[in-house]
């Protein structure tokens, strides 16, 4: 016999040893690993707020009018003049701390707690209405497109964005799980408070979320019209309310400062630039700052389309998925018109955010063959390593930008190539500063933010972003194998007994 003999295979108990260990690996980077990392991140999100708060400009002037709208209420007064034009939303959690004997201070301090506890909640209840409805695989592969997007950043803001978001998810879950209609329809008005604009996507919203089957069978069979009341509480109970609200402040139902015209988008070319911009802009587009979130929407609705239009599916259940892609495409193609579409200096399309959850909802929760579909795609290991690596990439971009808002500020406020322009002052120039800021080539994205990430006060909120990420990816494809017997060991005996 040659020297260089074969190594006679493991005995069939060393076999079973070193798969308890691998499997032993696995579960530790599972759910164990997600828990620590979880807890990790939400507290380097409570540390920050506690310690340095990002508070915005615009702020000062909500809690000041939450203060003047309060004087105007005690005194009885039929209008109040001086308010600025943001929505009600915005002024209630300033106005209940200040009734309960707080400062301003205390009421910009406490809109960033709001804005952290509303990211959290946005994240669990993703998650768990996501479980309920299509399993574990559809919450880990939710949360990860949510972590992975511009919204961790928000967690330390004061801007109304994500609680209107948290609102608006909360309405979507309750449609769809048909919670009794006057806690749904209160909590759609709620959201529609946080932005005017609000009550068409509402509409669509509840119409779309109505339309999912409550325990995750394959299609709804009828239109649950008890739903009709909760939508129709929602849209109507928030356009009246901002009405009323406006014609307090203005004499008027409509916001004359929203509708100047010189807010509008000039033209055509400008519109589909800004479009172009909210969606692939370097510095702020959906796909660099939310690239599963914006895939996995475009994406269930452009294949339930396709199910329903060759007869695989009823079009009943391909609503909710389109009605997912409608949302984000109407909201969309309606900023670009705006003379701010992405919401001044904003990290991402901030104006977006507010439906992000409930189009994540909306899309993961439709009756599409998703386990299948992903159980065929977590077979190969090189797409799913190189996607786990863009969203890892993008979740250290988003956690450094949560650590360090102050970098990504810097693109806006001192950027030499740009400038700042007021729209007011310079109608004209005004957009030549807005396409540059869109579409810089100073490296904003991957320089700036990647420079900040590496920071040593940054560096603790990055790692735990992203193990949170790794194990969420780890932990649907597993699932995905799982559901599908294509995990390791079982893919082995199949492969042999066939």
């Amino acid at each position: 016999m040659p020297e260089e003999a074969a190594v006679p295979p493991r005995s069939a108990p060393a076999r079973r040893a070193a798969e308890r260990i691998v499997a032993g690996a696995r579960g530790l980077a599972g759910w164990p690993l997600l828990g620590v990392a979880a807890a990790a991140l939400v507290a380097a999100a409570v540390r920050r707020v506690v310690r340095a708060p990002q508070i915005e400009a615009d702020t000062v002037q909500v809690v000041l009018g939450a203060a003047r709208a309060l004087r105007c209420l005690e005194g009885g007064a039929a209008t109040c003049p001086d308010l600025s034009y943001f929505p009600p939303l915005q002024y209630l959690p300033s106005a209940v701390v200040l009734l309960a004997g707080g400062s301003p201070g205390d009421a910009m301090r406490g809109l960033a707690w709001l804005n952290l506890a509303a990211w959290i909640g946005t994240s669990v209840l993703l998650a768990a209405a996501l479980r309920r409805a299509r399993g574990a695989w559809a919450a880990a592969l939710a949360l990860a497109a949510w972590l992975g997007g511009y919204g961790l950043a928000y967690a330390n803001t004061t801007f109304g964005e994500v609680l209107t978001g948290f609102l608006a998810l909360a309405f979507a879950v309750g449609c769809a799980r048909r919670w009794p209609w006057a806690a749904t329809g209160v909590l759609g008005l709620l959201a529609g408070l946080g932005k005017e604009t609000a009550p068409p996507f509402l509409a669509l919203i509840g119409a779309s979320a109505s339309l999912l089957p409550p325990g995750g069978a394959r299609d709804a069979r009828r239109f649950p019209w008890d739903r009709a009341l909760a939508v129709a509480l929602a849209v109507a109970g928030s356009a009246g309310a901002n009405a009323a609200f406006n014609l307090w402040r203005y004499g008027e139902t409509g916001n004359p400062f929203l509708l100047q015209p010189i807010l509008r988008a000039p033209g055509v070319a400008q519109w589909l630039s800004a479009l172009a911009a909210l969606w692939i802009s370097p510095n702020g587009g959906l796909l660099p700052f939310a690239p599963a979130a914006a895939a996995l929407v475009c994406g269930a609705g452009a294949w339930a389309l396709w199910r329903a239009a060759r007869g695989a599916d009823r079009w009943t259940s391909a609503a909710p998925a389109l009605g997912a892609l409608g949302l984000l495409a109407a909201a969309t193609l309606g900023l670009a018109a705006w003379y701010s579409p992405f919401g001044w200096w904003a990290w991402g399309p901030r104006l977006v955010l507010p439906w992000l959850p409930a189009c994540l909802f909306l899309a993961l929760a439709s009756p599409l063959p998703w386990g299948d579909a992903a159980a065929r795609a977590a077979r190969s290991r090189g797409p799913f390593a190189l996607g786990a690596a863009l969203l890892g990439g993008a979740v250290v971009i988003h956690a450094a930008a949560l650590a360090d808002p102050g970098e990504w500020l810097g693109h806006f406020t001192a950027n030499p190539a740009c400038g700042v322009v007021i729209i007011q002052r310079d109608p004209i120039g005004f957009y030549d500063y807005l396409g540059c800021l869109m579409w810089s080539t100073d490296r904003f994205l991957l320089g700036r933010m990647v420079r900040a990430a590496l920071d040593p006060a940054a560096i603790g909120t990055v790692i735990a972003a992203v193990a949170l990420e790794i194990a969420l990816l780890w932990r649907a494809r597993a699932l995905w194998l799982e559901r599908a017997a294509y995990l390791p060991t079982a893919n082995a005996r199949s492969s042999t007994s066939s």
